[in-house]
């Protein structure tokens, strides 16, 4: 009898327990969702409004002109709104980063691959709409990069590494290719379309840059400039910028790496700090995304202000 009753009060008492940790793990599975949810919801606020401003500023940068036979870069007819929502204290928020397995052998893998060999045989700017992310969105860019611009795609050697990532809720498939860009190395992102399928992040690709770097140096535009381009902190202090204790020095490269600017922004603002964290992060160049502008009669065509500090990487979640 005594036998039984002590059976029985261990099955009890292991029911209890078992059962206990199944709610709570229930529970917290059911919080890690919702708190995955928000997050998600928040990014893509964040994202859909950064995409729209970019966007509407490249429309705006885009002037034809039928005298030159092309379009051409007009500063001053830029929104002046844009100008206006500048915040030079802004930060990148921290991005959730989650790696999921890769499978090369699955159907959206091989649907990836696919489609760069397709997108690789493509020679005119206007055959690649298909192969990119939101390309009604990115039409404008690409007119302004290939058309104004004159730019061209980066030109990509062996593939070194694959991988699948949830970066803030959105899922990309991440290639890695030995390239002729600084540091030897180019970064390639795949996102999904609405149609499902994965295709090219086309900006984070080409490096693209509302204005061309040629054309950012020689007319010294005051207007705040997004640009993609490799940073390092650097100890070159000159002209408006020769106070080493108030700024923090960034040298930026355009993505070609023909062409050349030194950023300044104050060492102790948020952005400062932020982004000198940033590229503490790597003993290489890091591709970053700030707005650029020059200061008022500048003494120099290549010592800038960094007005903003939008991202740690090309690419830019919309």
């Amino acid at each position: 009898m005594v036998l039984l009753l002590v059976t029985g009060g261990l099955v009890v008492f292991g029911l209890v327990i078992g059962w206990q940790w199944y709610f709570d793990h229930l529970n917290r599975r059911t919080a890690m969702a919702e708190f995955a949810a928000r997050k998600e919801a928040q990014a893509k606020v964040r994202a859909d409004a950064a995409s729209a401003v970019e966007l509407r500023e490249a429309a705006a940068s885009v002037a034809v002109e039928t005298s030159g036979g092309g379009p051409r870069v007009s500063l001053g007819d830029m929104a002046k709104e844009s100008r206006q929502n500048t915040d030079s204290s802004s930060v990148p928020s921290e991005t959730v980063t989650i790696t999921l397995p890769l499978d090369a052998s699955s159907p959206d893998v091989q649907q990836a691959d696919e489609l760069l060999a397709s997108y690789a045989k493509v020679a005119k700017w206007q055959e690649k709409l298909p192969y990119v992310y939101q390309p009604d969105r990115t039409r404008v860019l690409m007119e302004q990069f290939y058309d104004v611009q004159k730019g061209s795609d980066p030109v990509s050697g062996a593939l070194l590494n694959r991988g699948r990532y949830r970066l803030d809720g959105t899922e990309i498939l991440h290639y890695t290719y030995s390239c002729n860009r600084p540091g030897d190395v180019l970064e390639l992102a795949m996102r999904r379309n609405s149609d499902g399928k994965f295709v090219l992040d086309w900006t984070s690709f080409v490096g693209f840059s509302q204005m061309g770097w040629d054309a950012f140096k020689k007319e010294r535009t005051t207007t705040a400039t997004l640009v993609r381009a490799f940073g390092t902190t650097s100890d070159y202090y000159n002209y408006e910028f020769n106070d080493r204790q108030k700024f923090l020095s960034v040298n930026l490269l355009s993505p070609d790496g023909l062409v050349s600017l030194h950023g300044f922004c104050e060492r102790d603002s948020p952005m400062g700090v932020s982004l000198s964290h940033s590229l503490s992060r790597s003993n290489s160049m890091s591709g970053i995304v700030v707005r650029l502008a020059f200061p008022e009669k500048s003494e120099s065509d290549h010592c800038v202000w960094i007005r903003q500090f939008i991202s740690d990487r090309w690419l830019v979640l919309p």
